[in-house]
């Protein structure tokens, strides 16, 4: 094992030297290079040969604990997801870096003011789904609340290396790669990709997909091998800008770990989890309405075993709103008629566990469906953590101050709910902005028809 480690270390410091290398050229690359690039990413995303790379797809649906007699239509799915997510991604960037494609504005501007633009459509991912883009409007100037001295621009030392290295998520397939992409494609830095302990089988399929940027020494993969050499690959004089996808925990850490080895000047970005907050608006819902709210509470909450980053964490209702224990009634139902996937993230169940220990007789397990020939334990279905009514002296916010990642669901009353609109702004959206509820990554809320769509647009412009 020692002389193995050893010797990737050895491999990954060459493709760092060779990554380095290639940095001020590419730094220097045209958007019209770039585009032709991201075209041959796309025709190899196209080809399908890395569908049937290795045994990934086979490891994949082995990792959700489904048999090999049953992984046919699992299998199917993770290859679509996994490849109309990067194909969308590369249509889009070239699309926009070309100038082919632009984001209309639309005519009215949102509640506090940004412009908005769209619809944009979602794709495979999210069908019949659109989202909208807010931004300032242009040569706005956004004032900090409350204000705050200008930060002091980092300046990039001559030291300073030239490589992206790109610590890949482990609880998606997709993400690690997409990474990779924009850093490379979209900042023009050469990326140094490191797979996750969980999915090193994703090795295969990506060298075939990348294969254009590999063959131009800006981008390289290299396997996991442990948390040493993790660090020392953070640490490495080479490495100027690291990236990750995980949890604040992760991020802090590695922050440490390049301040101690006198690496300040490296820079960081981090797609962080929270404790993603489901708002549902009180007023008059539809039994439809309620049984639609309901289902895709359930679905955010069970995907991934929980194991997502904006997987349904805290569920806010109002204590006087009329139909509250109908719905929870029904969101209960609804996850227990839903079929229940393992948790298999590395640490789900002893953070469950955790949750369970610390809510006692205010936690309850619901038992989902089973999926056939897929093995799962107690410690794979939804525990509903009951907080009790915000401000009250039985209240327990403890659930929402951490990032579950685990099948554990909590729910949270909040005062009033006689007035949709009031609830919303007033009560509902600062409670979910303050520090009672960890993070600021996702959120959503849920309204009826009946709504004023005023209101809802408001509570949307006032979460941060």
């Amino acid at each position: 094992n020692f002389l193995r480690d050893n010797r990737s270390m050895a491999m990954a410091e060459e493709q760092l030297a060779t990554l380095s290398a290639a940095a001020p050229a590419w730094r220097e690359s045209s958007a019209a290079e770039r585009v032709a690039l991201a075209a041959e990413v796309l025709s190899k995303v196209h080809e399908d040969e890395w569908s049937r790379a290795g045994d990934w797809v086979a490891r994949e649906t082995e990792l959700n604990l489904i048999a090999a007699a049953d992984r046919a239509v699992p299998g199917a799915t993770v290859r679509f997801v996994f490849g109309s997510i990067l194909s969308d991604w590369l249509k889009t960037y070239i699309a926009a870096t070309s100038g082919r494609e632009s984001l209309a504005r639309m005519e009215e501007d949102a509640a506090d003011g940004s412009s908005r633009y769209g619809p944009i459509g979602l794709g495979p991912g999210a069908p019949g789904c659109v989202a909208e883009l807010w931004a300032d409007p242009a040569g706005a100037v956004r004032e900090a609340t409350p204000p705050q001295p200008p930060p002091q621009p980092l300046q990039r030392q001559p030291s300073d290396g030239a490589v992206t290295l790109v610590l890949g998520a482990g609880n998606q397939s997709f993400l690690g790669v997409v990474d990779v992409l924009s850093r490379c494609l979209q900042h023009a830095e050469p990326v140094l990709l490191k797979l996750h302990p969980l999915r090193p089988w994703l090795s295969p399929p990506l060298l075939l997909i990348l294969a254009p940027l590999i063959a131009r020494n800006i981008v390289a993969v290299t396997l996991d091998r442990g948390v040493e050499q993790a660090s020392a690959l953070c640490t490495h004089p080479l490495v100027g800008h690291v990236h990750l996808t995980g949890s604040e925990e992760t991020a802090t850490a590695v922050r440490a770990s390049l301040d101690r080895a006198g690496r300040p000047h490296v820079g960081i970005t981090s797609e962080l989890g929270c404790a993603t907050p489901w708002l549902v608006s009180p007023g008059a819902w539809s039994g439809e309405e309620l049984r639609h709210a309901a289902t895709l509470i359930a679905t955010a909450k069970k995907g991934n075993g929980g194991c997502n980053c904006l997987s349904a964490q805290v569920v806010v209702v109002a204590r006087d709103w009329p139909q509250r224990g109908e719905f929870l009634s029904l969101l209960t139902a609804t996850i227990a008629a839903q079929p229940t996937v393992p948790a298999y993230y590395p640490g789900a169940h002893k953070r469950r566990a955790a949750l369970g220990a610390l809510y006692g007789a205010r936690a309850s397990p619901v038992v989902g469906a089973s999926l056939p020939h897929t093995r799962l334990t107690a410690e794979d279905e939804v525990l509903l953590l009951d907080c009790g009514v915000a401000g009250e002296a039985s209240f327990d916010g403890a659930a929402l101050r951490t990032e579950a990642f685990c099948p554990a669901l909590a729910v949270v009353q909040l005062p009033g709910g006689a007035d949709p609109g009031e609830y919303l702004c007033g009560a509902a959206v600062p409670f979910v902005n303050s520090d009672a509820c960890l993070g600021s990554l996702s959120c959503s809320i849920l309204a009826p028809a009946s709504a004023p769509a005023q209101s809802v647009n408001a509570a949307v412009a006032a979460l941060k």
